[in-house]
């Protein structure tokens, strides 16, 4: 059981019971009622057995998709986009739906960072960056929590590749890496970039908080994703372009 997912359809269960679409005897504040929840969906037993269908599955069962808060069928993590709107951008267009292991914009954006978490602007070219970095990460097997840069990387690999890469062809090792986990998604049918409508529009925005009223707005998004399309080198359906391929060495033909 992954502890995010896990949270994010509890908190479902509890949005659906307040609203009275179905009573899973869940309520915010309720500790104890949630706390035994992980247990009965280990177990499927009593509401275990709904909520251990996800969050998609589970809104759908009742009639109220819009609820569910995922992308590709990956529940979301606690870095709300409504707070931090390049994350917008790196969870629609994450390999595997909505993960914040792909691109961590948040970090310049709300944890120590100079970028503006309200705003979108630039914010495509820093989700590129970000997720061939990790890409990169990725594909060396360095722990996640290992907070390694670039110079890091270029000292470990000089011992493996008997010389020392430039941080352009590291970062090209990204680029490649991400665009063919691009294709094979294509290949599998994955659905396309997107994000829940109630994290864009204005009549999801909080009240209070943090973040108070601050919505991204479906046209500043699709013109976002516009961008990230475009500056990835990928047509308007999120495809990658054969001069795209061909510059990064990427021969897709059977």
């Amino acid at each position: 059981m992954d502890t995010i997912s896990t949270g994010a359809v509890v908190g479902l269960a509890m949005d659906m019971t307040e609203k009275g679409i179905a009573d899973f005897g869940l309520h915010f504040g309720e500790a104890e009622a949630y706390l035994n929840a992980p247990g009965l969906i280990a177990r499927r037993e009593g509401i275990g057995a709904d909520l251990a269908l996800g969050a998609r599955a589970l809104a759908a069962k009742y009639g109220c998709p819009e609820l569910a808060v995922e992308v590709k069928n990956l529940e979301l993590p606690g870095f709300d986009p409504r707070g931090t709107f390049g994350m917008s951008l790196a969870y629609a267009t994450a390999d595997r739906g909505g993960c914040h292991q792909r691109s961590a914009v948040m970090g310049d954006e709300i944890l120590g960072g100079d970028l503006p978490p309200d705003s979108l602007d630039g914010k495509a070219a820093v989700n590129i960056r970000s997720q061939n970095f990790i890409a990169v990460k990725n594909a060396g097997i360095w722990c996640e929590f290992w907070a390694l840069g670039l110079d890091e990387m270029r000292q470990l690999l000089r011992h493996v590749w008997k010389r020392e890469p430039s941080d352009e062809e590291l970062m090209k090792v990204g680029e490649r890496a991400w665009n063919l986990g691009r294709i094979f998604n294509l290949r599998q049918e994955v659905e396309a970039d997107t994000l829940p409508a109630k994290l864009v529009n204005e009549s999801g925005a909080f009240a209070e908080g943090p973040s108070p009223h601050r919505f991204i707005g479906m046209e500043r998004f699709a013109e976002g994703l516009a961008d990230y399309h475009r500056l990835r080198g990928w047509d308007e359906r999120g495809v990658p372009t054969e001069t795209k391929l061909a510059e990064l060495e990427i021969d897709v033909r059977p």
